[in-house]
């Protein structure tokens, strides 16, 4: 391996690098907003550029300066392609952003492997140098940006005090964008160029960061393990009436897992942690990964058998497959190498980094076409009646799906079952944006609700079409049994009021919605949605928080009345307009003559 030389000139040139990429970043991007057909090809070249010198920081050396363009120009060339091919995440392929995700992972798993190669000079990659060139890598990244964040503050305190006296020409500058990407680009620049002639800073930043993620690999084992043990005992359906948030918790553990086991093991037997807390704990992540990926799995399993195929859940699906390969990489090592499994990882992690960097390559392209996949899935379960009229997701199929999903609009708009159906699709295709759709008809489940609701008063029963007509927004139907949930109904009136917490956090007020029984029978808000009772009940100079312990110490007494109100309002040609007057407002005195 080639010992790397100083060279002071590094950092200006880096600087220099990105101030002009910053400046043409600006230019294209500011034009992209206002040149519509020339839009994707704008963004493309910025994303091209900004990927370019990025990449090129972080890898070029003096030596084989050839080597380090290359990589970078490859690197932009694949994210500048992507970006055109999605239409910039505003047209091509759809919003979601996974593929330029995917094309920057590639990347990012790609400068540790290139750098390695590079200075071995053959197709090697020893694991000590690839996994320091990892760190310093995520350590520079970080490091920089915090650099720049510095400068600016900097510049902007510079130019408040040169105001002081009179000469606005600094603020002036920071005020035009193009300068403003310019010296933040120069500023991340320069912080590279500076740290990489600074080995000895990064050494010690590198020996922090992994002596505190070590010492948190016990914590977050014993937090795992005993999560999978209670779990049984709770009952896993708890985490199925949360399936919108299971899958990314998991993967998110299983990351940070992976990371915190890392830094134990290091990057040779001889770097390997010796506190046997430290290693226990390690193994302790190494033995709850898998579980955790398989859990994910069948939650995401279970979300796509109940409502189909979408981008997101084929992209979830993708990455629990990729979580699982690696947890059961680990677990195998486990097995195999006991207290010396660090042995057997260290060669799965350079395994893993050029299969998941192959497997983010292609999921970047045109051949990862999960929102064709996802149209003809949605289709075939609105033919066949697993997708009822009213649960069609319009907007998922105008604006996540791509032209496969605008083409089963048109479909429906064409030859929908029904008259409200074409209607829909007629103006979700109408639609500029993905606001001007309305959301599905979205409910929580009902068992879920009645497990967790007090009903007043005592004995009365909530009519099942009330049940569906509480919004799954609603407090009352979230998973979490903390939040506490109260119906008041009054059946003579139609009248029902929804008490819920209006916050995740305990004492933050009571939410009230209003619901009102329709014509045929069916329960709407019908008026206002939603109100906020957080006020006092008699003026007086209590804190919120016991202002919020009295009022659910009335609703728990079952004071919940509906009382007439009189309040003065600004009326125009007879119309009430404006809020209430809050105070009244006195009337005039009566003047005697």
């Amino acid at each position: 391996m080639e010992e790397r030389t100083e060279w002071p000139a590094r950092a200006p040139i880096l600087a220099a690098i990105g101030a002009v990429t910053g400046f043409c970043y600006d230019r294209l991007t500011t034009a992209a907003y206002h040149l519509g057909p020339d839009m994707s090809v704008r963004l493309a070249l910025a994303a091209f550029l900004l990927t370019l010198a990025t990449s090129f920081a972080f890898v070029m050396e003096r030596r084989r300066i050839g080597w380090a363009a290359g990589f970078a120009g490859a690197g932009g060339l694949v994210v500048g392609l992507v970006t055109w091919w999605t239409g910039g995440l505003n047209g091509g392929i759809g919003t979601e952003p996974w593929h330029l995700v995917c094309a920057l992972l590639a990347i990012a798993i790609a400068a540790p492997l290139f750098q390695a190669g590079r200075d071995e000079e053959k197709w090697r990659f020893p694991y000590r140098a690839v996994h320091g060139h990892a760190l310093t890598n995520v350590l520079l990244w970080f490091a920089s940006c915090a650099f720049g964040v510095a400068v600016w503050l900097l510049a902007w305190l510079l130019a408040s005090l040169f105001k002081l006296i009179g000469i606005d020409a600094l603020e002036k500058l920071l005020g035009k964008e193009w300068f403003a990407f310019a010296l933040i680009g120069a500023a991340l620049g320069g912080a590279v160029g500076l740290l990489r002639e600074r080995d000895q800073v990064v050494t010690v930043l590198q020996r922090v960061v992994t002596a505190v993620a070590g010492v948190l690999a016990p914590v977050l084992a014993v937090g795992l393990l005993l999560f999978l043990v209670i779990l049984p005992f709770q009952g896993v359906s708890l985490l199925w009436q949360a399936t919108k948030h299971t899958t990314p918790i998991l993967l998110f553990c299983i990351a940070i897992a992976l990371i915190l086991t890392n830094a134990v093991l290091g990057d040779d037997r001889d770097n390997e942690a010796r506190s046997p807390l430290l290693r226990w704990g390690a193994m302790g992540l190494g033995l709850a990964m898998l579980p955790l990926a398989l859990i994910a799995a069948i939650s995401t399993a279970k979300r796509i058998h109940q409502y189909g195929l979408t981008p997101d859940r084929l992209w979830a699906a993708t990455f629990v497959i990729i979580a699982i390969a690696c947890a059961l990489a680990y677990l195998i090592a486990l097995l195999r190498g006991r207290q010396r499994w660090g042995d057997y990882v260290r060669p799965a992690n350079l395994r893993l980094a050029f299969a998941v960097c192959a497997v983010a390559l292609v999921l970047a392209t045109p051949l990862a076409a999960f929102g064709t996949l996802s149209a003809h899935d949605q289709m075939a379960r609105i033919r066949d009646g697993r997708t009822p009229p009213d649960r069609i997701d319009y907007r998922a199929l105008a604006f996540d799906m791509g032209k496969a999903g605008r083409h089963a609009l048109e479909k429906l708009r064409d030859g929908g079952a029904n008259p409200d159906i074409r209607k829909f699709a007629r103006k979700a295709l109408a639609a500029t944006n993905r606001w001007e759709v309305d959301e599905p008809h979205a409910h929580p489940q009902p068992a879920i609700l009645a497990a967790k609701t007090q009903i007043l008063p005592v004995g009365a029963v909530v009519p099942p079409k009330l049940w569906d007509a509480i919004p799954e927004a609603n407090g009352c139907s979230q998973a979490d049994r903390e939040r506490r949930c109260v119906i008041r109904l009054w059946e003579d009136r139609g009248v029902a009021a929804v008490l819920s917490d209006a916050c995740a956090y305990r004492n933050c007020g009571v939410e009230t919605l209003i619901l009102f029984r329709q014509a045929d029978g069916s329960w709407g808000q019908g008026r206002a949605a939603k109100n906020y009772a957080n006020n006092p009940v008699a003026p007086d100079a209590a804190t919120p928080q016991a202002r919020a312990e009295r009022q659910w110490a009335a609703v728990r007494r079952g004071e919940i009345d509906i009382r007439p109100v009189t309040h003065d309002q600004l009326f125009v040609a007879g119309e009430p307009t404006g809020d209430v007057i809050d105070p009244p407002v006195p009337a005039p005195p009566t003047t005697k003559h």
